[in-house]
């Protein structure tokens, strides 16, 4: 008759998540002669780089974007800020591609893997099409005069937002998944790592705020007691481009 074909695994997820706890033999029955194969498993050092990578990206430098341009009211007026916003964003899309590119190797290198079976691959692709939007709206913003740019402002900063919160989930998510799949035998440092970043951006976020909200208090009754000018046009006004939330132009 012949070999029959076994296939033995324990745990959760589909054959290529199983790591190690995964395996495959040839049996005849008539003769009890065997053969064994080895099936190969998602690597979990892969894993682990994929998860570091995208904790940095997305616990790190997407959040640091955001308090950047929270600070546009606080820091000297000039570029200064955008020129951090924008690295940071780039930094952390870059970051994130090579994660995604790390996991979806050592998932194709692995027996009957599959790239998107269950939630956390998914949230990622929504966050990985948010970041790249993100991105790609900061090289197309309109000018400060255009009619668009307060629609602009309001897509461009509520999809930031957004996409922190996302992330945020997508990583916890992910590291759940590792921890269950055994390729981090104990999740409660990477929780730790992401509270700590998570905890201190927000923290920045709101000493900037804070700030930006005296500053701008503290402008209006100099504004108003301001005696005018030699060209006898009255007090300056705010720059109208600041005013709106953007750094004035250098």
């Amino acid at each position: 008759v012949g070999a029959d074909q076994f296939v033995w695994s324990y745990g959760s997820g589909s054959l290529g998540f199983h790591g190690d706890d995964v395996g495959a033999l040839a049996l005849d029955l008539e003769t009890c002669a065997f053969s064994i194969k080895k099936i190969e498993g998602v690597s979990s050092k892969a894993i682990r780089a994929h998860g570091g990578l995208l904790l940095v990206a997305f616990a790190a430098l997407m959040p640091s974007a955001l308090v950047a341009a929270k600070s546009r009211f606080v820091l000297a007026p000039g570029p200064l800020w955008l020129k951090i916003h924008i690295a940071c964003n780039l930094a952390a899309l870059i970051l994130a591609v090579a994660g995604v590119a790390v996991a979806a190797s050592a998932i194709d290198r692995a027996d009957n893997g599959e790239h998107l079976r269950g939630r956390h691959p998914k949230i990622g692709v929504g966050v990985m099409a948010a970041v790249g939007a993100m991105v790609l709206m900061g090289f197309v913003r309109p000018g400060k005069d255009a009619p668009k740019r307060v629609y602009f402002n309001y897509v461009h900063t509520g999809l930031g937002y957004a996409a922190v919160v996302l992330a945020a989930a997508a990583t916890r998510s992910g590291i759940s998944k590792a921890a269950d799949l055994g390729h981090v035998a104990d999740d409660r440092p990477w929780f730790t790592a992401q509270s700590a970043m998570l905890g201190v951006a927000l923290a920045a976020w709101l000493v900037v705020a804070a700030a930006g909200v005296q500053k701008r208090r503290d402008a209006k009754p100099a504004a108003a007691a301001a005696v005018d000018g030699e060209d006898g046009k009255g007090p300056a006004r705010v720059d109208d481009e600041e005013e709106a939330g953007e750094a004035p132009a250098p």
